[in-house]
């Protein structure tokens, strides 16, 4: 190594520790500083205090500045001694022989080598010290641990330790500290702001609802709490203060002195800082440094759910709904409340649970029923379940369930249904034809086969529909006379699919063949599709008209109401006419609706015109409703006036839709019903005039025969009245307070005939005891029947009803025993006719068999309609039938035996007339009668008046049936015994 090169590294290994000692003694410099700097300012902290002077701040900070620099200096200083070649010293703890050979060559390094010197000699010293120092690194000459464990560091971090005792360990060293920090600071009013308070704690008492106890919170900055939780807030001021404030989230509060501590109390309302003041004995405020802050827990409101019913239902009036419920609460709920809305806005609560202590979670139940509520048929009422807690400061918070919409069973919504149904089946059809469309017959077998599946899937679900609405409008759910429509599209679609499936099974038919079947179902089904079309459209437009009628019926009550109320104005005679005013505005937007639905299926002009009217209805019952909440009654009585002209417009604009409508499209057939019915009541007309002189007939030879029979007949008739009385006695078993009204009305009934028929065998008269007998085994025969049913579903308590019905079995078999005794008793008729009377009996039977031609020809008249289809084949039936038994009585007639012919004639009769009023009851149903008018026209006359009786006018059901019970003991018009007993029966039922 050349000289110049080891004096180099001896001089840059001295920079080393030079650098290395000059970096320790600076932390050092920096411990002894922060050290006598802190001790200095916790010192004068704790002599400042919290309301430290500007002057003694200033003294505070100089010397802890001038203590820092000081104790800096001093522990720098030993770096002087290390400069130039002083830093060998620093080896000589380790190798003392390496200082002196280090500052030689620091020394020849600052300087040339001198003249004469040998540069062998030197390079040879340099290289020994370059390998001595080597084995000496600088960390080790100048051990960091060793250097800082100096009495210096240890004195520094010392006095750090005591300012830090002193600050956070003395109330009045960490004020001092704090003014130190801050000094002279205000807030936004000019007061000062210090560290004026130590040992704060805020009692809490939470609300009596939430069940908690009170706690105890130190030091709060920031406080979470429910609404309403008392607060204790208190501490020591730190140094000597005459009053004291709170600012609770704005609202200021004086704090007391209890003791040592000043002590405010309020109850947590709103969010907001908690700031405290305190006046010092200078008179001066002092505002606590420390930030604290309110914040306000929210109570939940709670969380209830109705799980049944889960959606919007029609309810049967004597159908008891079911409600269940789910309540959730982060405290606990109290309370589940039911509220049902009415039709009039008015709602009813009933509590439906109240557990006895909080529970966070709640299921119950409970039983709605809306006929019990005064809900009246159609009427909507919206049901949902309210549940609250127990927060009795802000609350109580109160959680509402969905709604749901419970519509009260009624006409229209049975009808409503129907639609429906009617609707899905016009879906139906049409899907089946566009699967047909959509679906080209293949010259591929096993395609075929594959279509043929599909498409009998569907038919036959769309033959099973109108299986389904054919039955329904034979049973007359629906208009009876379109049974035959239903019934006639279903068979020519059945016919169709049968011999398509002649084409696919067991082989497929030849194209040809397959797609002439096909061309013929699309054309049928096309034809049907239309048929069913226009039966809806028939429908939404009569049901809509029927709610126009509905409408003027309420318009009715609305006007009794309201004379009521102006009579005597009392709350519930207001709350009932409004409540009638709600029910209307309801069906009036039922009809809005219905009205929207019909579409183009109307004309426009038809359609403009009824939606007019509805708008100008509901302004009437808007304004009407508006008069009498506002105790107008005279302006209500206007707009009554308005309303009633605006339903009769409604009313007529809807049934000339319906005209319009069914004249286009049912004209032929309605026509050729009306006709058919025109001869039903000629042909009626006429049996009843046969019937009537056969009866007289049979009436007159009856006296004759009884007068002839003298003693013989009231001997037999005394013996019978004794079987008479067996067979009441044989009703004993049956308790007639377990029967239905209807039951027991038909029980009453049977007994009195029983009676009437012991009190005609008593005097001797067969004749009359035969036609009371009669009478009561025919009804014995429907009650017998009746409690047979009900034994079968419900045999009642240890088998009563079971019992009845078989005491009313065991009457039955004595009663027809007797009538059989009574028939053989009577004497024959025909010897006790007169030349006249047979002659007249022969002379009717021609007649007769004429009625009989009649009513075949009629029955072919409903058979094939003028369209092909039948238009009543259950008329033509029941018209076979008849016929029958007008045969029966023309073969009596012509033996001249009055009593079988004038019971063929009477029953014959008695079918006719109720075929008649069959008919023309679906009749009125299909043209909205009955409804309005006299004579059941689809627009009524709805100005006739109508009479409200006085309450000692009116009868209950059971005073009408005494009465007419007394009556039907009373003699009718000789020939008319039966038909007032049909009248009489018909009243009763």
């Amino acid at each position: 190594m050349p000289p110049s090169q080891a004096a180099t590294a001896a001089s840059r290994y001295l920079a080393r520790l030079r650098a290395r000692a000059t970096l320790l003694l600076a932390a050092r410099a920096v411990v002894a500083a922060l050290g006598a700097a802190t001790a200095v300012l916790a010192i004068g902290a704790w002599i400042a205090g919290p309301l430290a002077a500007s002057a003694i701040v200033i003294l505070v900070w100089s010397s802890a500045i001038v203590g820092a620099a000081v104790a800096a200096g001093l522990a720098i200083a030993p770096a002087r001694a290390l400069a130039g070649s002083g830093a060998a010293r620093l080896v000589a703890s380790m190798r003392p022989e390496l200082v002196s050979p280090l500052r030689t060559a620091f020394e020849l390094s600052a300087a040339p080598i001198a003249a004469g010197a040998s540069s062998q000699l030197v390079a040879a010293h340099a290289q020994r010290l370059g390998a001595e120092i080597a084995r000496v690194p600088a960390e080790r000459v100048v051990p960091t641990g060793k250097w800082l464990r100096h009495p210096t560091v240890i004195g520094g971090a010392l006095a750090l330790g005591i300012a830090a005792g002193l600050v956070f360990g003395i109330d009045r060293a960490a004020a001092g500290a704090w003014a130190l920090v801050h000094p002279g600071e205000q807030d936004a009013e000019g007061v000062r702001v210090a560290a004026a308070l130590e040992a704060v704690q805020a009692r809490l008492v939470f609300p009596g609802y939430l069940g908690r106890g009170a706690t105890v919170i130190a030091d709060p900055s920031r406080l979470e709490l429910p609404l309403g939780t008392s607060v204790e807030l208190s501490g020591r001021a730190r140094f000597d203060a005459t009053a004291a404030t709170l600012d609770a989230a704005g609202t200021e509060v004086a704090m007391e002195r209890d003791g040592e501590r000043w002590v405010a109390r309020f109850l947590v309302r709103t969010d907001g800082p908690l700031g405290i003041r305190l006046r010092a004995d200078d008179g001066r405020w002092v505002r606590d440094a420390t930030v604290r802050s309110i914040h306000v827990l929210p109570d939940e409101t709670p969380r209830v759910s109705m799980l049944s019913p889960a959606e919007d239902a029609i309810v049967e009036g004597t159908e008891t709904l079911t409600v269940l419920f789910e309540a959730h609460d982060d405290v606990g709920v109290v309370a589940v409340d039911l509220v049902v809305k009415g039709a009039d806005g008015r709602e009813q609560r009933r509590r439906i649970a109240t557990p006895e202590a909080l529970r966070t979670e709640l299921t119950g139940d409970d039983q709605l029923a809306l006929a019990d509520l005064g809900a009246s048929p159609g009427d909507r009422v919206e049901v949902w379940i309210e549940a609250s807690d127990g927060d009795d400061v802000s609350g109580p918070h109160i959680g509402r369930s969905e709604t749901r919409t419970l519509t009260l069973a009624s006409e229209a919504t049975r009808r409503d249904e129907s639609l429906d149904a009617l609707q899905e089946l016009v879906d139906l059809a049409v899907a089946t034809l566009a699967d047909r469309l959509e679906m080209p017959v293949t010259d591929q077998e096993p395609q075929a086969r594959a279509r043929f599946d599909a498409l009998r899937a569907v038919t036959e679900r769309l033959l099973f529909s109108l299986d389904g609405f054919a039955s329904r409008a034979r049973s007359g759910e629906t208009r009876r006379t379109d049974a035959a429509l239903y019934g006639e599209a279903s068979t020519r679609i059945r016919r169709l699919l049968f011999e398509e499936m002649r084409a696919h099974v067991p082989n497929v038919a030849a194209l040809a063949q397959r797609q002439r079947i096909d061309a013929r179902s699309v054309t049928e089904l096309e034809e049907d599709v239309l048929l069913l079309a226009d039966l809806l459209t028939r429908a939404r437009i009569e049901d809509a008209a029927a709610i126009a009628r509905e409408l003027e019926s309420l318009r009715r009550e609305i006007a009794s109401l309201l004379r009521e109320l102006q009579r005597a104005d009392t709350p519930e005679a207001r709350a009932a006419l409004l409540a009638a005013i709600a029910r209307a505005q309801q069906r009036l937007e039922d009809l809005r609706a219905r009205m929207s639905r019909l579409g183009t299926a109307v004309p426009q002009e038809f359609a403009n015109a009824q939606e007019a009217e509805a708008r100008e209805t509901q302004q009437a019952l808007e304004q009407l409703r508006e008069s009498v909440e506002r105790g107008d009654l005279d302006a209500a009585s206007q707009a009554l006036t308005r309303l009633e002209q605006e339903i009769d417009a409604l009313a007529r604009a809807l049934g000339a839709s319906e005209e319009s409508f069914a004249e286009e499209r049912f004209g032929p057939r309605d026509q050729a019903l009306a006709d058919a019915l025109d001869r039903l009541h000629g042909l009626e007309g006429e049996q009843r005039e046969l019937a009537r002189r056969t009866t007289d007939v049979r009436g007159s030879a009856a006296r004759r025969a009884l007068e002839a029979a003298g003693a013989r007949g009231e001997e037999a008739a005394r013996r019978l009245a004794g079987r008479a009385r067996e067979v009441r006695e044989a009703l004993s078993p049956i308790d007639r307070e377990r029967l239905t009204s209807l039951e027991r009305d038909s029980f009453d009934a049977i007994q009195q005939r029983i009676r009437d028929a012991e009190d005609a065998l008593s005097t001797g008269d067969l004749g009359e005891a035969s036609r009371m007998v009669a009478s009561a085994e025919e009804q014995l025969g429907d009650l017998s029947r009746d409690l047979a049913l009900d034994a079968m579903m419900f045999p009642g308590h240890e088998g009563q009803t079971a019992r009845a019905a078989q005491a009313a079995q065991q009457a039955e078999r004595r009663l027809s025993e007797l009538r059989a005794s009574l028939d053989e008793a009577l004497p024959d008729l025909g010897d006790h006719l007169g030349d006249g009377e047979r002659g007249q009996l022969s002379g009717d039977a021609p007649r007769q068999r004429t009625a009989r031609g009649a009513a075949g020809d009629l029955a072919e008249a409903f058979e094939a309609g003028p369209d092909g289809q039948p238009l009543s084949p259950d008329a033509a039936e029941q018209l076979g039938e008849i016929a029958r038994l007008m045969e029966e009585g023309a073969r009596g007639l012509d033996r001249g035996d009055p009593a079988t012919a004038s019971r063929a004639q009477e029953e014959a009769a008695r079918r006719l007339t109720e075929l008649r009023e069959q008919i023309e009851q679906d009749m009125q149903r299909s043209s909205g009668g009955g409804g309005g008018g006299d004579d059941g026209s689809a627009a009524p006359d709805f100005r006739r008046r109508v009479q409200i009786h006085d309450p000692n006018q009116f009868e209950g059901p059971m005073d009408l049936r005494r009465r007419l019970l007394d009556a039907m003991h009373e003699s009718p018009p000789q020939g008319y015994e039966e038909s007032v007993q049909r009248y009489y029966e018909g009243l009763l039922r």
